[in-house]
């Protein structure tokens, strides 16, 4: 699972343009979008070819709402196997993972499942970081530690 606090997310509200402007999200295929503001309200996804091929036709004002595709969402009790079992059958590659109140948890891909089974990470030309995880836990350990200094 990818953490919330290191996924990328987009508005929904912003224009290929704009979203174009962020270089973040072109390292990834897939990219959730969220509503009202609030990055943990998470309501779909896009695809990265989507919006290139838009703005290889100069179609900068779309807003990704309006190109959005709907996300799978799976309890964190879910076990993996039911998890791959729904991926595959919808013929999805990613799912949003949410607490037992609905709270946004982060994202699950096929390659995660598949990298849990087969014991190591996949990593391709454009990853930076082999462990989502344990990067997530090493920011969080430095925001402990600077906001000890603070207190």
């Amino acid at each position: 699972m990818t953490p919330r606090v290191v996924v990328a997310t987009a508005s929904e509200e912003i224009t290929i343009g704009e979203f174009y402007k962020n270089r973040t999200y072109l390292h990834y295929s897939r990219i959730p979008v969220y509503t009202s503001g609030n990055k943990e309200d998470i309501c779909g996804f896009v695809y990265r070819q989507e919006v290139l091929e838009h703005l290889a036709n100069d179609n900068f004002d779309v807003v990704l709402k309006d190109i959005k595709k709907p996300i799978m969402i799976a309890p964190t009790s879910q076990p993996l196997t039911i998890l791959w079992e729904r991926l595959t059958s919808q013929k999805a590659h990613i799912a949003m993972i949410i607490d037992e109140y609905g709270g946004f948890e982060g994202i699950v891909t096929l390659e995660d499942i598949i990298e849990t089974i087969m014991g190591i990470e996949i990593m391709d030309d454009r990853d930076i970081v082999a462990d989502l995880q344990q990067f997530a836990r090493e920011r969080w350990e430095e925001r402990q530690k600077k906001h000890k200094y603070l207190n």
